[in-house]
């Protein structure tokens, strides 16, 4: 994570673009790589999976699509966007990573449905919005 932090962006690819003997070979899914990039807020490069399901996750700016998985072509792409980077990117990844992906959000949801109220659960939600507060743009 400290070197995720430290990146302006980070190269991952769909585990259907870039089949590995550990990924499932014909389902497409985010890694932790991919929570664990944006989160950090650097801009994951790379080629995002095309389902809906996940390509709603992204906003603006989250991905770098690259078109192949060939090193050069996925540089030269990197060089060009490089530039174009600034440290404001970063911090709206982040924030953007806090309020679409954060994950007990979705517990927040299933309390609400089964009408309780977990209070540990509320205190750290309560920390991220403040958070979120402390970020805006």
């Amino acid at each position: 994570m400290t070197f995720n932090r430290q990146a302006k962006f980070i190269l991952v690819f769909s585990n259907l673009k870039h089949i590995s003997s550990y990924t499932h070979q014909t389902r497409a899914y985010l890694t932790g790589r991919w929570m664990d990039a944006l989160a950090c807020g650097a801009i994951v490069a790379g080629i995002v999976p095309s389902e809906p399901s996940i390509a709603r996750l992204f906003w603006d700016g989250a991905t770098l699509d690259l078109e192949s998985t060939e090193i050069e072509k996925g540089l030269g792409v990197n060089e060009k966007e490089l530039s174009n980077w600034t440290a404001e990117k970063a911090t709206y990844n982040y924030k953007q990573s806090l309020e679409c992906l954060y994950w007990r959000w979705r517990f927040i949801e299933i309390a609400k449905v089964f009408q309780i109220t977990p209070k540990n659960l509320l205190n750290e939600i309560y920390l991220v919005e403040h958070k979120l507060n402390e970020l805006k743009f």
